[in-house]
């Protein structure tokens, strides 16, 4: 995902570089990559528009586990008390709108079919604007992403999609003028914004026999699922990982923002202080039953917040752990052995194993449905360097485990709540 490092380099030569990991990044000051970049190329290049943020890079289309246990381990030695953010003040799209679109990655095909179909279904919604039709097809294909990654949790009734349409209609007229190409904060072409205001409105009109809408309910469901899950991943992995975890406001719990201004609207801290409270006042072990219900309430992602207070208690337990330990990429084995992301932190006798489920949109989830139990089959994660006899504790389930064969199956490990983190 989308990550910045500012390095303390006094007067760099115009056009110095430096290297990581063989490959050469450009230094740049912040007002140039801002303007030239995050406020101009990232509003124009929309393959996946969830890589197109700031720090960010559209070329790096994700990678795979071993070059994030690297780079990871690279980062513990070297820059163990960077911060870790995933959303900021800056972002163009929050984590988990960005978690959303991600799963479109997993579905191409699918993708495209739905792609075509938009396109021809509201053909007839757009106007003409200097001879060229407004919006732009590629002003189009930015939109659908952003509504599949911003569709109103559940099931929102009219005067939430009406909210949400005039938050539409605002990003698209910033990212029409970002982006500079039809329309400009210097030069406003007011005639293509109003064109494609009123193609929003047409399109998110919620009067019935609206088609288009109601396909776009479904599709936004098809990636919703397993973008929550994604996010509830990213939890896990931000709060264990090497680094200082930093949580912009609001993301505490499920939160679709796109860019500012619409990320700096109020927050409901005292929701969230109320949950905290109801989650403070489970037994260290909640039932099966109970974890069940938390992991699933995707309309508030309260798992995020769960997962989160969970972690921060263990950080909090195991300082040096987590600010001084070292990396250990975790093995895992089984059929769905690629759908997992493994990894320990150790320090002397202490160490603390995060385990989460990737690429869940092809593992076979339904919605509603959480990737446990039965469903992980034979897969198991190896954890040679925990002794036999230990009987590491799931922070998150708060049970105690038993190895076997000195690892655990995923079965047994992930049968309740879809994320683990063990400490030992």
């Amino acid at each position: 995902d989308a990550l910045t490092c500012e390095l303390p380099v006094r007067s760099p030569a115009l056009g110095a570089s430096v290297r990581h990991f063989g490959r050469k990044f450009q230094l740049v000051s912040a007002p140039t990559r801002a303007k030239g970049v995050e406020d101009t190329a990232f509003y124009r290049y929309h393959r996946l528009i969830s890589l197109n943020d700031v720090g960010g890079d559209p070329g790096e289309f994700g990678f795979p586990p071993a070059k994030f246990h690297r780079a990871s381990a690279h980062r513990a030695k070297h820059w163990p008390h960077t911060m870790l953010a995933t959303s900021t003040h800056d972002n163009q799209r929050s984590e988990d709108v960005r978690a959303r679109i991600d799963v479109l990655s997993e579905l191409p095909a699918g993708w495209r079919l739905r792609l075509r179909r938009w396109h021809r279904m509201n053909a007839a919604r757009k106007a003409a604007v200097e001879d060229m039709p407004a919006p732009s097809r590629n002003d189009e294909y930015l939109l659908y992403q952003v509504l599949l990654g911003s569709f109103p949790p559940g099931e929102p009734d009219a005067a939430a999609l009406d909210a949400w349409r005039s938050r539409i209609v605002e990003y698209m007229r910033k990212a029409m003028r970002e982006a500079k190409m039809r329309t400009s904060w210097a030069r406003v072409n007011e005639e293509y914004e109003a064109a494609t205001a009123a193609f929003v409105n047409a399109l998110l009109d919620p009067r019935p026999g609206n088609a288009f809408l109601e396909d776009l309910r479904v599709a936004a469901a098809t990636v919703a699922w397993p973008g929550f899950l994604n996010s509830v991943a990213m939890v896990a992995v931000k709060y264990t990982s090497p680094g200082v975890p930093d949580c912009y406001q609001g993301n505490e719990m499920l939160d679709l923002s796109l860019v500012d201004p619409d990320n700096r609207r109020p927050v409901d801290y005292e929701s969230r202080r109320e949950l905290l409270d109801s989650l403070a006042a489970l037994p260290d072990a909640p039932d099966e039953g109970r974890l069940r219900e938390i992991f699933t309430a995707s309309a508030d992602g309260r798992a995020k917040l769960y997962v989160m207070w969970r972690l921060l208690a263990l950080r909090k337990a195991r300082e040096a752990l987590f600010l001084e330990g070292d990396y250990t990429p975790v093995r895992t084995t089984g059929s769905h052995a690629r759908h997992v992301l493994a990894f320990a932190r150790r320090r002397g006798k202490a160490c603390s194993v995060t385990i989460v489920p990737r690429l869940v949109a092809t593992l076979g989830v339904k919605t509603a449905e959480l990737p446990c139990g039965t469903i992980w089959g034979d897969t198991r994660v190896e954890l040679p360097f925990i002794a036999s006899d230990a009987q590491p504790r799931d922070v998150i389930s708060g049970r105690a485990l038993h190895l076997e064969r000195r690892g655990l199956a995923l079965a047994e490990l992930l049968a309740a709540a879809p994320v683990a983190v063990l400490s030992c």
